[in-house]
């Protein structure tokens, strides 16, 4: 089992905290879901664990050992919302420089498979997003952080994707936020609400209505993340 810890993550933007010792952890074998309001730092976070955003303090530890650029070990794939690559290239050329332990069983998708040989600028805004994706999951590195992985997808490939960040997550561990909150609940076996610059485990799904995150009666899915009443 490999672990990622990020802890005491302290951010602000200008006069504006963001992230006030925030801590987060994960480990393979498993799916962390980041909830929180536009605003509460989820997006800055994960590019501060990634080591592509300056914090007034981090500690980031992979396996036990510190790093100051997490990036640089090889270990961390981060998918940002906005990421793009040149327009130029062709599916399969993008897939062979996205990995190599699983290129082969990435190629082999249907999805995959129907587009190697087309140009990145033909596909459709949603396809090009599912094809990154699919990129991210099937990645060499053991963590992999999504940021908004579902967004553009169709209610279809937002499913798909699920699917395989479920099959995936016996060697890989993910950490993933999206405003699909639903989907997001429904696929992590741990969930995390950002709230007042803070972390809160979230344990029972009144909790959410109790931190402002979702109104009174909104709809819940069933997750391994809460676990059955007795």
């Amino acid at each position: 089992m490999q672990t990622l810890t990020a802890d005491s993550i302290t951010k602000s933007f200008g006069s504006r905290q963001v992230l006030n010792g925030v801590y987060l952890s994960c480990q393979t074998g498993r799916v962390t879901g980041l909830l929180g309001r536009n605003g509460s730092g989820k997006s800055t976070l994960l590019k501060i664990v990634y080591g592509i955003e300056p914090a007034s303090f981090q500690h980031v530890r992979i396996n036990g050992r510190h790093y100051n650029r997490p990036y640089r070990s090889g270990l961390l794939h981060l998918l940002s919302q906005n990421y793009e690559i040149p327009a130029q290239l062709h599916t399969g050329s993008f897939i062979g420089i996205s990995c190599f332990k699983y290129r082969e069983v990435l190629s082999a998708l249907p999805f995959v498979k129907d587009r190697l040989n087309m140009g990145i600028h033909t596909l459709s805004g949603g396809e090009r997003r599912f094809l990154f994706v699919l990129a991210a999951i099937y990645s060499d590195a053991p963590f992999v952080l999504l940021d908004e992985p579902f967004a553009n997808l169709s209610p279809l490939l937002a499913e798909e994707a699920m699917q395989h960040i479920k099959a995936m997550k016996a060697h890989k561990a993910f950490v993933l936020t999206d405003h699909r909150y639903a989907q997001l609940i429904s696929c992590s076996d741990d969930l995390i609400l950002l709230h007042n610059n803070s972390n809160y485990t979230i344990r029972a799904p009144e909790e959410l209505v109790r931190y402002g995150y979702l109104p009174q009666g909104a709809f819940i899915p069933e997750s391994e993340s809460f676990p059955s009443p007795l």
